[in-house]
C-alpha cells in the first residue's frame, strides 16, 4: 500500500478542461486525509505555493502525458524519493 500526502490529477489539462473522474460515494477524494488537486490547479499557483505544497510531502500523480511528467520532475528535485506516479489510472482502480 502506498500512503501519499498530496494526489495530483494530471488528466486533461491540454484539452481545455480538467478531466475529474466519478468516484461512488465515499471512495473519492473527500475520504482523502491529504490534498487532491488537478494539474490546471497545480500550474496556476505561483512558484512558491507551488513549491511549499509538494515540499517534504509523498505525492502520488495520476497521468502519463505532458503535465505528468513535468509535474513528476518537480516534484522529484524537490524530494527525492517521496513520488509514486501512477500511468494507468483506470486499470489500477480496476
Amino acid at each position: 500500500m502506498h500512503k501519499a500526502e498530496f494526489v495530483v490529477l494530471c488528466i486533461g489539462k491540454y484539452s481545455g478542461f480538467p478531466n475529474i473522474p466519478e468516484f461512488p460515494p465515499g471512495q473519492g477524494p473527500e475520504v482523502f486525509n491529504g490534498k487532491v488537486m488537478h494539474s490546471m490547479d497545480y500550474s496556476n499557483l505561483d512558484n512558491e505555493t507551488a513549491a511549499e505544497l509538494i515540499k517534504s510531502k509523498r505525492v502520488t500523480i495520476i497521468g502519463s502525458n505532458k503535465s505528468a511528467l513535468d509535474l513528476a520532475a518537480e516534484c522529484a528535485n524537490a524530494n527525492g524519493e517521496k513520488l509514486f506516479w501512477l500511468q494507468n489510472f483506470l486499470h489500477s482502480l480496476q
